[in-house]
């Protein structure tokens, strides 16, 4: 398999394994669970070196139950702390590529993990550094619980790929490095800055279809479908695409060839399939 990244163009896959968790986890060296509990429009601004935020409720177990709390925010490359009265808890947004970044906002964030689902609600997330920005609006995330076997993480994976719903209103990256191709002609050149105006992505039983378009596209819907499965045992995710269409047009190895772009060590990319690696 080959060490590649797809975090600009499948910023939205990844997404689906962002970490909401309490600060506890990593002290004892484990995969961070998504934690029982709530977070009710949470909203930050970060400036680096610190920044602070503002919540309606949190009641996370492990945590505690907050009202109206004022939270001080620290970005570790890319995962954000939110700490009160001694306590805090971690937002993991390595996956959308702002580990470096010098400002972050995030604008009305709810969260749940109840007894029957996972969701995530994000209104707005954008960040900048030297030489890139990145933005990501509308996103809505859903996990039907049905299975109750392993531990929270494997229940988390299990779930996900048997009822996943993701929309994404739109999502932008630029980066002053890097110069993007339309994915309907990789001939052609779209600059600096790569948008996404609409993703939608449903996973049921393992199996996915959704569809994107934007600046990457020309404008065109490109229709995407295949098969997601999971090894707990090697800590991998696959994602393959089995068909990628914008229109009458078989665009797969284009996509693939932009995706091959980027160089991460938690992504590979082995036409047809991603892998994810979970933990080194």
């Amino acid at each position: 398999m080959l060490k590649k990244s797809c975090q600009m163009i499948a910023a939205s896959y990844c997404l689906m394994f962002t970490n909401i968790s309490t600060a506890h986890a990593n002290e004892l060296n484990e995969k961070p669970a998504f934690p029982i509990g709530k977070i009710n429009q949470l909203n930050a601004n970060y400036t680096s070196p610190k920044g602070t935020g503002t919540s309606k409720e949190i009641a996370i177990e492990g945590f505690g139950e907050f009202i109206n709390p004022t939270l001080e925010v620290e970005n570790y490359g890319g995962t954000l702390i939110f700490s009160v009265d001694n306590e805090s808890f971690e937002l993991d947004l390595s996956t959308l590529q702002i580990n470096d970044a010098d400002r972050i906002g995030i604008s009305n964030l709810n969260y749940n993990n109840g007894d029957t689902n996972i969701g995530l609600n994000l209104n707005q997330v954008q960040a900048s550094g030297e030489g890139f920005s990145t933005r990501l609006s509308g996103t809505r995330l859903e996990c039907q619980k049905q299975s109750r076997e392993g531990n929270e993480y494997e229940q988390l994976l299990q779930n996900c790929f048997n009822f996943l719903s993701l929309n994404v209103g739109s999502a932008y990256f630029k980066s002053n490095e890097r110069s993007f191709y339309n994915l309907t002609n990789e001939y052609e050149t779209l600059g600096s800055a790569v948008e996404i105006d609409d993703l939608k992505l449903n996973i049921r039983g393992g199996k996915f279809s959704g569809h994107l378009k934007g600046n990457v596209s020309k404008g065109v819907k490109v229709k995407f479908e295949g098969r997601s499965s999971y090894d707990l045992a090697n800590k991998i995710i696959n994602i393959r695409i089995d068909k990628a269409k914008a229109g009458l047009f078989n665009v797969r190895r284009t996509i693939f060839k932009e995706l091959e772009r980027f160089e991460n060590d938690k992504i590979e990319i082995d036409e047809p399939n991603i892998y994810i690696i979970l933990q080194d």
